[in-house]
């Protein structure tokens, strides 16, 4: 993932195995980029404690089929908020259908009521790739115009909380 002029990229992991796999280029290509800082420890504490803010968090957390709920709480999600530039946009790779709380929960300091969307793939062909399961990703913004064009792009749907 290479950073266009101005970007940079922070990975946080917790587990220092995946870090030193991810790291290792003829493994991985997804931690090797030469401009990726990588962080270690626990991404909702190590976040919380530095002064930057962002632009994109992006999640992609699992344990075993599904991302731990923990990291869908008020609380986190309000963090996440918080850490958010004015324009920013937090994206999150899930697996079970528990977005909709979030949006309906997520209020950080400057956000009463978040923007979302969502996109699910197809179940891929089974001679595709046998190991790839279909996915289901969920964009929040405080702002929809901060989702650039993203809402006019196929496959994404509006999710209103229910």
């Amino acid at each position: 993932m290479p950073s266009k002029d101005g970007e940079a990229w922070n990975a946080f992991e917790l587990d220092p195995q995946v870090v030193r796999i991810g790291s290792d280029p003829t493994l991985l290509r997804s931690l090797s980029a030469p401009d990726l800082r990588i962080v270690l420890g626990d991404a909702r504490l190590t976040l919380a404690a530095l002064p930057e803010r962002y632009d994109l968090i992006v999640v992609d957390a699992f344990t075993s089929d599904a991302i731990p709920v923990h990291l869908l709480t008020r609380e986190t999600f309000a963090g996440y908020l918080s850490l958010l530039t004015a324009r920013g946009a937090i994206v999150l790779h899930i697996s079970k259908p528990a977005h909709g709380a979030v949006a309906a929960d997520g209020r950080g300091r400057r956000c009463r009521r978040p923007r979302c969307l969502r996109q699910r793939s197809a179940t891929p062909d089974k001679t595709d790739d046998e190991l790839r399961s279909p996915a289901e990703v969920v964009v929040f913004a405080r702002d929809v115009r901060d989702l650039g064009d993203l809402p006019a792009q196929p496959g994404w749907k509006r999710l209103d909380p229910d």
